[in-house]
């Protein structure tokens, strides 16, 4: 038996988490680099750019934080299931293209200055 917040309780209770392209096609969005995208997640910006070509398999903790970063910054994703494939889109209120400044202590997102 697993006890909470251990990996064997983790593995179980996985959440969905972006692929390379849907990462790629996120940072687009938000206009955000490579290197935004390696800090903001606290990962090298190698690993950012291996992932998104398919040259590096990460491990499920790197790729939850990458797509955590991704939603805190207002990207949605779309889980594949049902009849329509992965996707992504910006969330309600937050404009194509507009790069938000900064992250507060609460991890929520704050719009540029």
């Amino acid at each position: 038996m697993s006890v909470p917040g251990t990996f064997g309780d983790e593995r179980n209770n996985r959440r969905p988490v972006a692929s390379g392209t849907q990462c790629r096609a996120a940072r687009g969005l938000l206009n955000w680099t490579q290197k935004r995208l390696a800090e903001e997640a606290g990962v090298a910006r190698k690993t950012i750019a291996d992932f998104e070509v398919g040259d590096r398999r990460l491990r499920y903790r790197t790729r939850r934080d990458i797509t955590e970063t991704l939603e805190r910054a207002g990207v949605e994703f779309l889980w594949s299931g049902g009849t329509g494939g992965e996707g992504l889109r910006l969330a309600k209120g937050v404009r194509p293209g507009s790069p938000l400044a900064r992250t507060d202590p609460d991890r929520q997102p704050v719009k540029a200055d």
